[in-house]
């Protein structure tokens, strides 16, 4: 039976290895897509810097978090950590220099949380989940700290970003990979109408629903609202923010709609104040005009985000309950929400680069949407098929490597919105979106990239990665008007695209890049120093607190199961292990 199930195996992997190298040849000899590669002149980032940065003594910091969980009985203990490493920047006359060697830890710059659960409270923590086999619990249980260590990361960067001399700040994770599950989670608590946030006074008074509605898409207020749906309200508010009132006939310029859509897009707004029991928008008459309470939404939703953080970080007493209230995991992406918008407002006024960097990511929108673009923008002329291959880093692996000749490390791929994760292009039906909405443009730029190859054989090359980072109004500009077809109608957005005019900040974070990574760690060769460091630490952290805190756990809880005879109150799966390892112990 194993000679004919190997010789299956042999076969099968011939032919799928056959397949392989059919995609590959493919993407041997493409002169046609070498405009998906860009290089960098050193000369001219040293100019951008001193531009950008300035010249003399700076510092770049790397933020990174590891969390995990272990469970006692039917105990859940979450653990999370969250650390920072910093190395100087140098901006001189003649050069840019980033000393890695010299990289410490901050010490300032750490955030831990050690919390308690019983399974059967996760239901308060989960609200509207449901939890009915062990796979559920796990999938939520994990849920629980993963938010909490988002949260460490942003705090953390939050910090970081008040001492002036960070001028680059690097998270371990992607910004726009981040966003869109904590703006799923206001969405789910605007539904329910049920937030710990609304229970909270500030210094400028309670948090309602309305600040909770307005702060998921405005944030502070500083960033680009695309005037289409489903974003049309926002921008009329934030337009009612900054002019204070607005003739209706004001307000159509603005939004690019008649009459009759304003009156639809007020209706909506209505609706929400009907729901929300809150006033928004004022109408006299041919007069809009923003209500007071509206006013200073966002500082009552910063002030009780951070509030809630040093509960979580600094706190003594039980984080996940505030009162009689359970804080949950929905709640904590809400914060991390505004903890997030909070983090990309101070980087463009303190004019810190921030940069997200994904190591593992299976984003697909490289050959899905933007080689479709850039065909359709006249920028490239693809002159043969491209493989089956979706995966932005596969695929920009193979193209590079097979044509190392032609490509040259260290590259990145234009700058383009992060809206065209959203967007997917087929030649029968053109562009279209990919997952039924089209995300908000015009929030934060990605860019793929690869830093080193050997010098004994070029076609041999480190990872490709991939890194975003906040718009910038002072780099970026919004595309020209461009029209999806959806169900029928149009949707016309402004996405960003890096056209023949190079971005020079994506050039100078692509040469920082090449100056911070270390040949001689190979998990750190075309990588980031500060990021490995700090992802090292973080799990040495982690560890130590789950060999030390469960004793503490255990022995807390040694007296209760032997009062309330709860030894068989584990699960079937937890006394089933504890048992075999005691046996293998034996053995």
């Amino acid at each position: 039976m194993d000679s004919e199930v190997s010789k299956k195996l042999r076969v099968q992997t011939k032919q799928v290895i056959e397949l392989f190298e059919d995609r590959v040849k493919v993407l041997q000899k493409r002169n046609d897509l070498l405009r998906l590669f860009r290089n960098i002149d050193s000369r001219e980032c040293l100019e951008s810097a001193k531009k950008l940065i300035g010249e003399g003594g700076w510092t770049a910091v790397g933020i990174d978090g590891s969390m995990d969980f272990d469970e006692h009985l039917d105990l859940l203990l979450f653990y999370v950590y969250a650390t920072g490493y910093k190395c100087p920047l140098y901006v001189g006359r003649d050069d840019v220099s980033v000393d890695i060697r010299n990289a410490v830890r901050d010490m300032q710059l750490s955030a831990s949380a050690a919390i308690p659960l019983w399974v059967e409270d996760l239901l308060n923590i989960s609200r509207g989940l449901s939890i009915s086999f062990e796979y559920e619990v796990r999938r939520i249980a994990e849920a629980i700290p993963i938010s909490i260590m988002t949260m460490a990361e942003l705090f953390l960067a939050l910090k970081s970003i008040e001492n002036p001399t960070v001028k680059l700040l690097l998270l371990d994770r992607p910004l726009s990979g981040t966003y869109p599950s904590l703006l799923k989670s206001s969405r789910i608590i605007l539904s329910s109408r049920d937030s710990i946030l609304t229970s909270m006074e500030t210094t400028k008074g309670r948090v309602s629903l309305t600040d909770i509605w307005i702060a998921s898409i405005l944030g502070p207020g500083c960033f680009y609202v695309p005037p289409r749906k489903p974003y049309s309200e926002f921008a009329l508010i934030k337009a009612l923010f900054e002019r204070h009132e607005l003739s209706k006939e004001e307000a159509c310029v603005i939004l690019n709609v008649d009459v009759a859509r304003l009156e639809k897009i007020l209706r909506h707004i209505h609706l929400r104040e009907e729901a929300f029991k809150s006033k928004i928008i004022d109408e006299f008459g041919n007069i809009l005009r923003l209500e007071d309470e509206a006013f200073g939404y966002w500082d009552r939703v910063y002030e009780a985000s951070m509030e809630i953080s040093n509960r979580i970080f600094k706190g003594v007493d039980y984080p996940l309950r505030i009162g009689e209230s359970w804080l949950t995991s929905h709640d904590v992406n809400l914060l991390n929400l505004f903890l997030l918008y909070e983090l990309l407002r101070r980087a463009l006024v303190n004019r810190t680069i921030l940069v997200g960097i994904a190591k593992d990511t299976e984003a697909s929108e490289i050959v899905r949407s933007v080689i479709p673009f850039m065909c359709f923008k006249g920028s490239i002329k693809v002159e043969q098929s491209i493989p089956s291959i979706r995966n932005n880093r596969r695929f920009l692996s193979l193209l590079s490597s097979l044509n190392y000749d032609l490509i040259k490390t260290p590259w990145r791929t234009p700058c383009y919105d992060s809206c065209f994760t959203t967007i997917s292009f087929s030649k029968i039906e053109g562009f279209k979106p990919a997952r039924k909405v089209v995300s908000r443009e015009a929030l934060f730029i990605r860019v793929s990239f690869q830093l080193k190859s050997l010098e004994a054989d070029e076609a041999v090359r480190s990872m490709v990665f991939m890194y975003d980072r906040p718009f910038n109004p002072s780099f970026d500009k919004l595309g020209d008007p461009f029209n999806l077809k959806d169900d029928g109608s149009t949707i016309t957005i402004r996405p960003v695209f890096e056209g023949q005019k190079p971005s020079l900040l994506d050039n100078l974070i692509l040469y920082l890049l090449s100056l911070m990574d270390n040949p001689e760690v190979l998990e750190a060769y075309g990588y980031n120093q500060l990021l490995y460091l700090a992802d090292k630490a973080v799990k040495v952290e982690v560890e130590f607190m789950k060999s030390s805190l469960r004793t503490i756990a255990e022995l807390e809880l040694a007296p209760l199961a032997s009062r309330r005879r709860l030894f068989t109150f584990r699960s079937y799966r937890e006394l089933r292990r504890i048992l075999e390892v005691s046996r293998r112990l034996g053995g």
